[in-house]
């Protein structure tokens, strides 16, 4: 790694459901911390890993919803929390520290009623 803030990367990204009325989808954006605690140990291959690994699961974190957990906010904030506690400590370890920041803006109730119309 060759960048002058080398030990600490942020990578950022986002995902939405898939509904027809694209504007009032749920949308999930996240941005990833990589902090590297001993670079002596940590190899680029698990670095990457790392990386990919967790933007793959980032990625598909709203797919797995019901329409009423999409609208709610309240509940998927404390559904995202615990997916994003639950990475951190899947990926974190003595060689890397990983942090996920994100903001969630909920399905509205107009894109359902829509989809339900087109179904």
């Amino acid at each position: 790694m060759t960048a002058e803030q080398w030990r600490v990367r942020e990578f950022g990204g986002y995902c939405s459901t898939n509904y027809d009325a694209v504007s009032d989808n749920a949308v999930l954006e996240y941005f990833m911390t990589l902090d590297i605690q001993n670079a002596d140990a940590l190899t680029v291959r698990e670095y990457n890993n790392t990386r990919i690994e967790i933007m793959n699961a980032l990625g598909n974190l709203l797919q797995d919803k019901t329409v009423e957990q999409l609208r709610n906010e309240a509940v998927m904030k404390k559904l995202l929390h615990v997916e994003m506690v639950d990475l951190e400590g899947q990926w974190s370890n003595e060689k890397i520290k990983v942090g996920v920041d994100y903001a969630y803006m909920p399905l509205s109730e107009y894109t359902v009623e829509i989809s339900k119309k087109q179904v």
